[in-house]
């Protein structure tokens, strides 16, 4: 497992989350703020949205909130939907 998590903060601009989704070929990048989790931007998302300036443009206005997540006694198949689910 890495220890380095490729993230945004929500007040990272939307230029900084295209620039990541381009370098590691992502679809979703997570939101951290203070160590903890707080959503989760869609490389889909940005495309719909129509972004005119995305140095201005802000994370948390493209952020899903709660992110989806899985407890510790769901199993593969519960994993499976949720990433069918969410794409």
């Amino acid at each position: 497992m890495s220890k380095n998590i490729v993230s945004l903060s929500s007040e990272d601009n939307v230029s900084k989350l295209i620039s990541l989704i381009e370098k590691y070929c992502f679809r979703e990048i997570l939101v951290i703020d203070n160590k903890k989790l707080k959503g989760i931007v869609y490389s889909k998302d940005v495309a719909k949205k129509g972004i005119v300036n995305p140095t201005k443009t802000k994370v948390n206005n493209l952020m899903r909130f709660p992110p989806p997540t899985l407890s510790s006694d769901q199993d593969i198949d519960d994993a499976a939907n949720l990433i069918f689910k969410t794409g």
